[in-house]
């Protein structure tokens, strides 16, 4: 039986021929930044150009922890406000985002981790974000399963624990700002890809898609680690950054061990449930160089079973 589909938030639009503003790439930040236009100073006129399917690149397949405790001054206000919002955007988009804020645990695996977390609790409380700095048996008292023996090779000093981060549902949140966007106007365009970005006179003029051209005086280059590429391909302007990928492990699903974030630094590993039920599996993200952007795709005869059902980390 077949049968037509449509998207979770609505109708599929038709490509106009002009918009105020274009935005490149289907992912968190592109579908926040047209859901905020729109909701917040009015701008409706906006087309999101998503190559593949939203959620499809790194929106679908991060490590979903949120949290405040960064390292400056700078960046702690912006990520409080940002771990601040989860709650409301729930309740505004009335989608259930799966924020859990079970909290962040950090481990240190030496006195000099340990010197530099104090600064970075300092800062934190300074700006009233909640972090603590707790020893090796405070640590296990919040997670068991921790060794926190001395004579493994990376023993457990102490610990940063923030209480208010947690993990939120990413591909949930895709879905919750796509019918945000798409309640206000805003237009996406799935299977459509930007091949490049027409200027005059140093100003954006429109941009080629692979359905057609779009005038655009305003246009956002939102493609994750691809921005820096195609910013490249397509205005010759190159950026000084580095695309580095990680990687993830995903279980069988396991019986419960985790009701907080664990994470280390020295082995760069942060093993965490993957939502609030019971039923996941436990990814285990390792971060770094690793393998090159074109890796082997695992197909779905080699993924376990539960997660052939849809799990957003094993998709693609």
């Amino acid at each position: 039986m077949f049968w037509k589909t449509r998207p979770l938030w609505g109708n599929k639009p038709k490509l106009k021929s002009s918009y105020d503003v274009v935005i490149i790439g289907g992912g968190l930040h592109a579908l926040a930044t047209a859901y905020f236009l729109a909701r917040d100073h009015g701008i409706t006129d906006v087309a999101i150009i998503e190559k593949r399917f939203i959620g499809f690149g790194a929106a679908g397949r991060n490590t979903a922890i949120v949290r405040a405790n960064q390292r400056t001054q700078y960046n702690v206000p912006l990520y409080k406000d940002a771990l601040d919002l989860w709650p409301v955007l729930t309740k505004e988009l009335n989608f259930n985002l799966m924020f859990n804020n079970c909290g962040n645990l950090n481990l240190m695996h030496s006195e000099a981790a340990m010197k530099a977390a104090r600064m970075t609790i300092a800062t934190a409380q300074f700006h009233g974000v909640e972090s603590h700095l707790i020893d090796a048996k405070e640590a296990k008292e919040l997670v068991p399963a921790l060794n926190i023996s001395e004579d493994i090779t990376f023993p457990i000093h102490g610990a940063m624990f923030h209480p208010p981060g947690g993990i939120v549902r990413h591909d949930a949140v895709v879905w919750g700002l796509a019918k945000g966007c798409a309640k206000h106007g805003v237009h996406i365009h799935q299977q459509t890809e930007a091949t490049h970005i027409h200027t005059e006179g140093g100003k954006i003029t429109g941009v080629t898609t692979s359905r057609g051209r779009i005038h655009a005086r305003q246009v956002l280059v939102s493609a994750g680690g691809y921005s820096a590429g195609l910013i490249h391909q397509m205005l010759g302007i190159k950026l000084p950054i580095s695309v580095l990928t990680i990687q993830a492990m995903v279980t069988q699903p396991l019986k419960p061990v985790l009701d907080h974030v664990v994470s280390s630094g020295a082995i760069t590993v942060t093993p965490t449930r993957h939502s609030r039920e019971k039923l996941p599996p436990v990814p285990i993200w390792t971060s770094g160089p690793t393998t090159p952007p074109r890796t082997r795709r695992t197909t779905s005869s080699t993924r376990p079973k539960r997660c052939r059902t849809g799990c957003p980390v094993c998709v693609g």
